[in-house]
């Protein structure tokens, strides 16, 4: 069914691209059949007999479009909407760069765009282990994989670790236990030493001719490899998939999926030849590494010599990130401006992507209207009902209506107007569609622009655009003034001396002959009065406190050995008695 309904929506969004064609033939059937009504009358009917029968195919062609209509806005345009998210889930996992810079103005929708396009990197990686799992696991069909996977997840541990000897050490001690899980049909004559020892040969000479006879090897005219090989790869994947299934690692507070956070980023990780680095990634590399703000962080000027990415090894880094981490790994780098990046990071980038423009596409609109205007209704009872129940229950039933409206607006899609170019510096670019994109079979070398089609909720879910903020809560608990102390202009608008110290320009400090250097000691000499005035002030409350402490507990001691003499003499005369 759902084939169908992809099927179905494809069909809808060509005849939609291609409506110019569609009305021209439209044109042209309705004037051939004009045509055919004049000789047609003329020749067996009368005048009025051609105006009745163009008024019915006036008819005709008047209910065909207002039922076009009608179906676009209610059906069409959100299938048009579901193609163009595919094509865009398409263009992102098989034609788009995997190591791009991107820039964009403030507020461009740079990090929502890179958010949305990172869950469809994601989804890909995760796909691509699942086709190779898949395959191993028809070609190795010796092996009794359901007992390995048991395997796997009770020792899983012992083989999450990124040190490939160690990983080969667990793995063969596992087949060496489970005699290498052959299948009883095969275990007849099988010597586990034996297939141990024809897995070491082709790994140290696959290409040798005397190892042709070896039964269980797969040879794809690359290179033999025997099945063993394919099952360490398998394992890796298996432990990955199922027990280290985290991918993205940014510095940007993001949620992986709807319940997991991503890894930090960390330059510790790919500052590689720096003493303090470390390798914390996985064998078989597929991760997606993310960094935002990289104009600020990797900037072109201001950087001291040992700090420069060559020096720290963080261009090394990037230069070999295929063969450290795989052709699979993606690393995209966010910033305002290429040009301000590092230039040797710059240079090895496969691709410069620039915001152009984000478009809005809200959902839910004819649900919307009927519940903007049942809303209407409860508002007015809310206002008008005389008993407070009942207006406590439109006001909860408000609340509800308001937040389905905005789920409903979330439903919907967001559009990206990108530009996809070799270098920082491309100029303007030829506008491409993605089936364009697609017909291509080889690499993309123009420069081009595209719109890119994404749900709404993948942009804006799990990601914090006020990530810094801990950074302002810092700054602001040192401050000495508040918003409401700031100096206002005068209101005769002249720029005065004291405007000009308050605002701290170099320039205008040597235009006025204004000492800095003086007025920042007496700004420190009295910002540490205010500080000790606050001490003490401080100090006053937490003697008044501990004061009041005292005297309760005091009152508190003395009324407890009041009730124990009470209790004392009335024991002594309970005796006498």
């Amino acid at each position: 069914m759902k084939a169908f309904i992809e099927k179905l929506q494809d069909t809808y969004t060509n005849l939609y691209d291609n409506k110019k064609a569609l009305k021209k033939w439209l044109i042209a059937i309705v004037v051939i059949i004009s045509i055919y009504q004049i000789i047609n009358s003329y020749l067996n009917y009368d005048f009025k007999h051609f105006i009745d029968m163009e008024l019915l195919l006036g008819l005709y062609v008047f209910f065909l479009v207002l039922f076009c209509r009608l179906f676009h806005e209610a059906f069409g345009k959100w299938y048009i909407h579901a193609t163009r998210e595919r094509l865009s889930i398409k263009y992102v996992k098989t034609k788009m760069p995997r190591k791009f810079k991107t820039d964009g103005d403030t507020g461009a929708g740079k990090d929502s765009t890179m958010n949305a396009i990172k869950k469809h990197f994601r989804d890909d990686l995760i796909e691509k282990i699942e086709d190779d799992l898949e395959y191993i696991e028809m070609i190795c069909y010796p092996y009794d994989i359901n007992k390995l996977n048991d395997y796997l997840d009770i020792h899983h541990e012992e083989f999450m670790t990124n040190i490939k000897t160690k990983f080969f050490s667990s793995y063969i001690d596992m087949m060496k236990i489970n005699n290498c899980f052959i299948k009883k049909y095969y275990s007849k004559d099988f010597n586990t030493e034996e297939h141990l020892k024809e897995l070491y040969s082709l790994q140290k000479n696959p290409f040798d001719p005397d190892l042709k006879i070896i039964k269980f090897q797969y040879n794809d005219l690359i290179q033999p490899r025997h099945y063993l090989s394919l099952l360490i790869k398998y394992c890796m994947l298996y432990i990955r998939i199922n027990y280290m299934n985290y991918y993205v690692v940014t510095n940007q507070p993001t949620m992986e999926t709807s319940e997991e956070p991503a890894l930090l980023f960390s330059t510790n990780f790919t500052n590689i030849q720096e003493d303090s680095s470390s390798w914390p990634w996985p064998i078989d590399g597929n991760v997606i590494i993310i960094q935002t703000e990289g104009d600020a962080l990797y900037p072109n000027t201001g950087i001291s010599k040992n700090k420069k990415p060559m020096k720290t090894g963080y261009r090394n880094f990037n230069a070999f990130i295929r063969h450290l981490l795989g052709e699979n790994t993606v690393h995209i780098m966010i910033g305002q401006k290429n040009s301000r990046t590092e230039k040797s990071l710059r240079e090895l980038n496969h691709a410069f992507i620039s915001m152009i423009e984000q478009t809005k596409v809200y959902g839910g609109e004819k649900r919307i209207f009927f519940i903007n205007k049942f809303l209407t209704w409860v508002k007015f009872w809310s206002e008008k009902s005389p008993r407070r129940k009942a207006r406590e229950k439109q006001l909860r039933r408000q609340s509800r209506l308001i937040e389905k409206i905005t789920r409903l607006e979330n439903s919907g899609y967001i559009y990206a107007d990108i530009k996809i170019s070799k270098s920082e510096l491309s100029g303007e670019v030829p506008e491409w569609t993605l089936k364009k994109i697609f017909r291509y079979d080889k690499a993309i070398r123009e420069n081009y622009t595209i719109r890119l089609c994404f749900k709404l909720k993948d942009y804006y879910f799990g990601y914090n655009t006020h990530y810094a903020e801990s950074v302002a809560e810092e700054k602001a608990k040192n401050s000495d003034t508040q918003f409401h102390e700031v100096m206002r202009w005068d209101p005769d608008l002249i720029l005065k001396k004291k405007h000009i110290v308050y605002m701290g320009y170099s320039v205008f400090d040597s235009m006025m002959n204004i000492d800095r250097v003086s007025i920042n000691k007496f700004k420190k000499l009295d910002k540490n009065k205010k500080r000790i005035a606050k001490d003490e002030e401080l100090k006053k409350k937490v003697s008044k406190v501990v004061t009041e402490v005292k005297k309760i507990a005091e009152e508190k001691l003395d009324k407890i050995v009041k009730e124990n003499n009470a209790d004392e003499k009335k024991e002594v005369q309970e005796k006498k008695g």
